[in-house]
């Protein structure tokens, strides 16, 4: 009785710890994942949090050069990914589009190929105004490729690991993308699940928003930040809370919707809808831990207790 006891009491408290040690203990897989935070905006007046971040805003993030080692983007979303001539078939799979700094900010690796550069970001001109020039139309240019990385998995399942198929042009709805590199096994995207950030996107392709001129209203960006060496996470506040203020005073439409931004652990954000609820857990096991150890307590004192009458005679015998 004893040993099924604490069995089940312990067994209890270390399955629950290992779901508390993996949720809330362990690092975030990334390279110094204490220094990575998201910035999110919230718009208090209207009392909506976590909205996505507008390019413009993005850019001015980017200027926070004394706070900030590295800032990123990304935005996800359903594509179609064409069949070719190889008998592999159209189908529609996760694209992330990110800014060419996220894989750093990140500590992404590529194993094969080779990682974003910032000219792959870059916008492209404006087409020429034929009509202002005083020229006929012609045809009009080919679009640019898109640089595209694929993930380990999408490269394997689809392509097989044919090395191949790097500095290739495909077809993803409906635009060219040219596959620059693979990334290593295991990359992901970790953001709470309503942020709508799919966490393994297989293909990730460059962003060439211009953020300088980008708009300031239309959103749909979540921004992901490294923290310099010795810069606390409250500095990152005070410094994107004058930002924020300069906002608001320069667009009164953010003035009227109170959008404030928050600088918040990667992790901790993550973590924050189940935190509660995962100690709470953790507190209830080790209460029955408490109460099975009791138990036993009581079982042996019981146990002693009927054998008084023995323990006295062998005593008095010495």
């Amino acid at each position: 009785t004893a040993v099924v006891t604490l069995a089940l009491g312990i067994g209890a408290t270390a399955a629950i710890f290992s779901v508390v040690n993996a949720v809330l203990l362990r690092p975030l897989p990334y390279p110094e994942a204490d220094r990575l935070v998201h910035v999110a905006q919230d718009m208090r007046a209207r009392n909506v949090v976590d909205f996505p971040i507008a390019p413009g805003d993005f850019h001015d993030f980017r200027q926070m050069t004394n706070t900030f080692e590295a800032i990123g983007s990304v935005f996800t979303f359903r594509q179609t990914f064409a069949g070719d001539n190889a008998g592999r078939p159209t189908e529609r799979v996760p694209v992330a589009i990110v800014s060419t700094s996220l894989p750093s900010v990140l500590g992404l690796r590529v194993r094969l190929g080779r990682d974003f550069v910032p000219e792959d970001g870059a916008p492209l001109p404006e087409p020429p105004d034929n009509a202002a020039a005083g020229q006929p139309d012609g045809p009009p240019p080919p679009p640019v490729p898109q640089p595209v990385i694929l993930s380990d998995g999408y490269f394997t399942r689809r392509f097989g690991g044919d090395a191949s198929i790097l500095d290739t042009v495909q077809q993803l709805g409906g635009q060219p993308i040219l596959v620059v590199g693979v990334f290593e096994p295991g990359v992901e995207l970790l953001f709470p699940p309503g942020l709508n950030i799919d966490r393994e996107p297989d293909l990730w392709i460059a962003d060439r928003t211009d953020f300088a001129n980008g708009s300031r209203i239309n959103v749909a960006l979540r921004v992901v930040a490294r923290l310099k060496p010795g810069v606390s996470q409250a500095q990152a506040q005070g410094d994107i809370d004058q930002i924020g203020a300069e906002l608001r005073e320069r667009f009164p439409i953010k003035q009227t919707a109170g959008v404030y931004f928050r600088v918040e652990s990667m992790h901790d954000d993550l973590v924050a809808d189940v935190r509660t609820v995962v100690w709470s857990l953790m507190g209830a096991v080790v209460f029955v831990l408490l109460i099975a150890c009791a138990n036993v307590a009581n079982l042996m004192l019981v146990r002693t207790a009927a054998r008084e009458r023995d323990l006295a005679i062998q005593t008095a015998l010495g």
